[in-house]
């Protein structure tokens, strides 16, 4: 992807993390990213660092943290041997410009977007919101990334309710806790909001175990309805047990239903 604006050139490729037209980690003077920006990282498409070419020379003018995150994730392997990160990150390759106006381009990266992604998802909203023309490609070029990127934003956060998007731009939880919330349904999410107010904290393992306990609940409340003894083993149903699971207006509550039921052939 080119875009060009005067006689400035931008266009995308993907590099090596340890490419040698980055600069090395000791020349990035940033504090260590957290672990769970590192896994986010590999989880989430962040947007491009960007880069600065004059002649065969390159500028890095912001991403610090990105890159680093991407080493470190690279250099670190899980139980199986397998790295954290794959090693490769997008670049926004600038032409037409001094190097020594690196710090405006920093300054104008900066106030974009920060590191969060969830900012990047957040701007490309409000393009939308107030331009009806606007699409993923316009709003890409306007943003400086690509609409394949802002098409997986998306589909990750569309679903996320607002304080959860709010609590991790605040940094009080992880991307990959926004995204497992964003999976649950309305209920289930009002619940992981009533944990967080009164615990300050949430996990993605907390939203899944929430879920768990939900469901639990729901069978509880649903066998003495549906008038199953779930004590007594056996291989057959009534007509009215099986037409009081089909009257379940969702596909959750009816397969909690079956589920049940088949238990009780065990």
């Amino acid at each position: 992807m080119t875009n060009k604006t005067g006689s400035i050139t931008k266009f995308f490729e993907t590099w090596d993390c340890n490419d040698n037209r980055l600069p090395v980690s000791k020349e990035l003077h940033r504090e260590p990213p957290s672990w769970d920006f590192i896994q986010s990282l590999n989880e989430f498409q962040i947007s491009p660092i960007g880069v600065i070419k004059q002649g065969k020379n390159y500028h890095m003018v912001w991403g610090r943290k990105r890159l680093l995150a991407a080493r470190i994730g690279n250099e670190t392997v899980d139980d199986v041997g397998v790295p954290y990160h794959h090693g490769q990150i997008d670049v926004l390759v600038i032409t037409g410009i001094d190097p020594n106006d690196r710090a405006k381009w920093s300054a104008l990266e900066n106030t974009m977007r920060s590191d969060n992604p969830i900012s990047l998802y957040e701007d490309m909203m409000n393009y939308f919101k107030h331009d009806k023309d606007a699409t993923y490609k316009s709003v890409a070029v306007a943003l400086g990334t690509t609409a394949g990127h802002l098409k997986a934003l998306d589909k990750k956060f569309a679903k996320a309710p607002k304080w959860a998007l709010n609590a991790a731009l605040r940094g009080e939880i992880a991307l990959s806790t926004v995204a497992a919330v964003a999976q649950m349904k309305p209920e289930i999410q009002e619940e992981c909001k009533k944990d967080f107010q009164t615990d300050k904290k949430l996990t993605a393992g907390d939203v899944k175990e929430k879920k768990r306990f939900i469901q639990e609940e729901v069978y509880k409340d649903l066998m003495p309805a549906l008038g199953l003894d779930v004590k007594q083993p056996r291989q057959f149903f009534t007509r009215d047990e099986l037409i009081a699971v089909d009257q379940w207006d969702t596909w959750d509550h009816m397969h909690i239903a079956i589920q049940e039921l088949l238990a009780q052939t065990e």
